[in-house]
This record gives C-alpha cells, sequence and structure tokens, in this order.
C-alpha cells in the first residue's frame, strides 16, 4: 500500500516494470530490517537495551548507505558497513531503478545530463537491481540464521522431570 500511494505521488516513473522493481526492493528492505530487529531482540536480555542497540545499528547503516556518505569515500577501516548496510543495498536498488535511461535539462556542460551520471556519481554506476535484491536477499538470510543461532543458544534451561519413585510400605 506504501508504493501505490507514494510512487504515483512522488512522480516515479509510470511503467508498470519499474514501480513492480519499487515494490519489490522496498518489500525486501522491509523484511531484512524486520529480521535485524528479531536478531537485535534474541541478542539483549531486555526491551530497554534492545530499544537501544536497534536504533544505534540502524543509525550506523543510514549513515554508510551511500546518502550521507559515498561508499568510495569511506575510510578503509570502515568499507565492510556499506556491504553489510541493508539501507545502502536497498537505496542502491532504488537509485538503479529510477535514475536508468533518464535525460536531464542542463544548463552547463558540467552539469549531470544523464541518469548514469547521476548513478556514477553515487558509485552506483556499474551495478544492477538483481544485484541489490542478491545482496538484500544475504542479509535477510544473515539475520534470520543469527535469530536462530541467538535462540538456540540462549533457550530457557529446565531441571528434567522424572517420575516419582514410590517407597514400599512394609
Amino acid at each position: 500500500m506504501f508504493g501505490t500511494v507514494l510512487y504515483p505521488m512522488a512522480r516515479l516513473h509510470p511503467t508498470l516494470s519499474r514501480f513492480a522493481k519499487f515494490c519489490g526492493i522496498v518489500t525486501m528492505e522491509s523484511f531484512a530490517a524486520s529480521a535485524m530487529g528479531l536478531t537485535v531482540g534474541a541478542m539483549v536480555p531486555t526491551t530497554e537495551a534492545a530499544m537501544a542497540v536497534g536504533p544505534s545499528l540502524m543509525t550506523v547503516f543510514i549513515v554508510f548507505g551511500g546518502y550521507y556518505v559515498n561508499a568510495e569515500n569511506t575510510p578503509v577501516i570502515f568499507r565492510w558497513i556499506p556491504r553489510v548496510s541493508l539501507i545502502r543495498w536497498a537505496f542502491q536498488g532504488l537509485c538503479i531503478n529510477e535514475f536508468s535511461g533518464l535525460q536531464f535539462d542542463h544548463q552547463h556542460s558540467f552539469d549531470i545530463q544523464t541518469g548514469e551520471q547521476a548513478l556514477d556519481r553515487l558509485s552506483f554506476g556499474n551495478s544492477r537491481i538483481r544485484d541489490t535484491i542478491i545482496a538484500q536477499g544475504r542479509i535477510l538470510m544473515f539475520w534470520y540464521w543469527t535469530t536462530y543461532l541467538l535462540l538456540k543458544k540462549n533457550k530457557p534451561k529446565y531441571q528434567q522431570l522424572l517420575p516419582p519413585e514410590y517407597q514400599q510400605q512394609e
């Protein structure tokens, strides 16, 4: 429903195939974000701790998602963060979906003239939507697998129930 309202309001590409790709990318991001939330919930002992860890982790993913910090300008020690950021892969897929094939009006020769130039400036030039969906799928599986392992490791331990021993009366 989000996509059906937002897509025409933002005047994005009015083709059914691009709308379907938009909805697919947003749905994958939603699933990956909820899987990350499950992992955070399984990792920490209390709701208060989850409310501290979850937004902090998401903020890091937003900062390194490609909008604020370009992947090429990321310090070497942090280069792994954009690769695991679910925000980055969704942003990249949505940019490719929208900018591919566009022609912009320009006044100067140094202005961006095509959508491909805009994608190059964002460091998304040699990527495909398919690659972003695969990356989001890997992130989704990572978070689900981590949740499973954490829940398995932290499952409650109960004392084994044994049948009562009957004493014979003399």
